[in-house]
């Protein structure tokens, strides 16, 4: 793709990046462009690395009346340790159900419900998406609350059994899907040793989901090298 210096953004999508920056420990921007686009398109758009690696995309329509975040990190299902099938889904629930700075489980939903907005994720075979939208003026305090989930979640027991039956009962679902098993299917003509998604043994061999917090981040979201997670800004 064509690629050429990048003009000014406006004041939401600067905004956006000094958030960015601040999320991930101040690196500082190593480059920055602005992507090829149409003629008959109006939206502003400035790709930057940061030093870390992290690459993101941000949007600028200063006439939309939502905003929306996504973070996409290339840890899926086809990276499950053998034994722990389901584990990457598991972890993106958890990520949902607090976190240091808002440790209530329901807090993040309820704030981007009430502020006109939606929040979903979910887990492919080689990456997980999470992502949400919100009225535009309070992208800000939605998207510090997005953060903290790749920051500091909590993993509380409270919140373990409850979301490993969801994956199980996801995964039984699923089951009846032709669409499913055939890429069930797929999965192991690639590797026979994947194993089928479910969550019910996922972390209850060996302990306390709070003792294999550590085990189990390194080994999912947080183990994927910083420039191989991609962020995408609107608004």
């Amino acid at each position: 793709m064509p690629l050429r210096p990048a003009p000014r953004l406006p004041a939401l999508p600067v905004l956006l990046l000094s958030m960015l920056l601040a999320a991930c420990a101040a690196s500082p921007v190593r480059e920055h462009v602005e992507p090829a686009q149409s003629p008959a398109d109006d939206y502003a758009y400035r790709l930057v690395t940061l030093e870390n690696g992290l690459q993101a995309l941000l949007i600028s329509d200063p006439d939309t009346q939502k905003a929306a975040a996504s973070l996409d990190v290339m840890v899926g299902s086809g990276d499950n340790p053998p034994g722990r099938g389901g584990l990457a889904h598991f972890l993106e629930h958890m990520l949902f159900l607090g976190t240091d700075k808002y440790p209530d489980a329901a807090e993040y939903e309820q704030y981007i419900t009430e502020h006109g907005g939606s929040r979903n994720a979910y887990t492919s075979f080689e990456h997980t998406n999470y992502f949400f939208d919100i009225n535009a003026p309070f992208l800000e305090e939605g998207l510090d609350r997005f953060a903290q989930f790749f920051l500091c979640p909590l993993f509380t027991e409270s919140a373990t059994g409850r979301e490993m039956k969801a994956v199980d009962s996801e995964n039984s679902k699923n089951q009846q899907s032709d669409a499913w098993r055939l890429q069930q299917l797929n999965k192991w003509a690639a590797d026979p040793r994947q194993e089928a998604g479910g969550g019910g043994k996922l972390v209850r061999e060996g302990g306390r989901i709070s003792q294999h917090r550590e085990i189990i981040c390194t080994q999912n979201v947080f183990s994927a090298e910083t420039d191989s997670r991609r962020a995408v800004f609107i608004g």
